[in-house]
């Protein structure tokens, strides 16, 4: 895609469960380098590290050497992270696991380009994997606008967003229990709603605004 005049490389990756799958990914990425500014972000199915997963499923060598070598091989780099450690989970009550399996790479030029770049790993709500956010300028821009247009959605959306991640906090500190399971429910239908009825009422604005 083109940028303030400049070519950089945007890839999502959403790698397959299956390890002998995945390895066309990896080839794929590693033997088209690219020349310009470049970012590779998206759920790669896989731990680095066997720190990055907790619960009763097991950590794979194998799959983490391959996946390393992939991320050798292109000179990338993985942007620093602030949030939640997890960013999937199997949302199970028994058997509960929580892995590191969304991230964000770049290489030496798009740090180069964009040296403030840092990602944040939002609360997980509908989905079992947590959104990532990049967008550094802009959210701050759409943050500002969106607290002089809409202040009390607003309040109530950044309340249960505390409130969700709290319980999430607390998950990742004690690991699951029937108690904070049910909380964290509660707790994503609360932020969902939130979002919903911010969402509505600022296209209706909009749409009334012509």
């Amino acid at each position: 895609m083109e940028w303030n005049e400049r070519i950089i490389d945007f890839s999502v990756a959403h790698a397959k469960c299956s390890r002998a799958k995945r390895r066309d990914l990896w080839l794929e990425l590693a033997t088209n380098p690219s020349g310009c500014p470049r970012t590779i972000i998206g759920d790669f199915n896989v731990t680095l590290f066997g720190n990055e997963r907790r619960g009763l499923s097991r950590f794979f060598l194998g799959a983490a050497s391959e996946f390393g070598a992939m991320v050798d091989a292109t000179s990338m780099i993985q942007i620093p992270s602030s949030g939640r450690k997890f960013t999937w989970s199997n949302n199970r009550r028994s058997g509960n696991v929580v892995a590191v399996l969304d991230r964000t790479f770049v290489n030496e030029d798009w740090l180069n380009s964009f040296d403030d770049c840092s990602q944040k790993i939002l609360p997980r709500i509908a989905s079992d994997h947590a959104p990532l956010l990049k967008l550094k300028s802009l959210k701050l821009a759409i943050k500002s606008w969106s607290r002089r247009a809409f202040p009390n959605l607003n309040r109530e959306v950044d309340s249960v967003k505390i409130e969700l991640e709290a319980v999430q906090s607390r998950i990742e500190e004690e690991g699951y229990s029937e108690h904070l399971f049910d909380l964290e429910a509660v707790a994503k239908t609360r932020f969902w709603k939130a979002i919903d009825n911010h969402e509505n009422y600022g296209l209706k604005s909009l749409e009334s605004d012509g």
